[in-house]
């Protein structure tokens, strides 16, 4: 009878093992990348890619998003969102 529970608990516990690994994956290993590397790398996309660096930078978190690769998806989202912000900028 014991095996029954540890079989259900094994079994109950899968699912939320895969959300607190892709939560781990998507919002709290990406928030160890510092600040200035994200403006760094959005400053010398702005610099390369002029007006189609934001397209550049959804190509590859599309990529990201197609290859399962979430830690990848979340690190070129925050450089989208800050290329964003600083082409905003740029045109007010």
């Amino acid at each position: 009878m014991n095996v029954n529970y540890l079989l259900i608990a094994a079994v109950l516990c899968m699912p939320v093992l895969a959300f607190l690994w892709h939560f781990w994956e998507s919002n709290i290993r990406p928030m160890f990348i510092p600040e200035a590397e994200i403006q760094k790398l959005a400053t010398r996309l702005i610099e390369i890619h002029g007006d189609d660096a934001y397209d550049f930078v959804y190509r590859h978190e599309d990529r990201a998003w197609h290859y399962s690769e979430i830690y990848e998806q979340a690190k070129w989202g925050r450089v989208g969102k800050a290329i964003r912000q600083k082409q905003s900028d740029l045109y007010v």
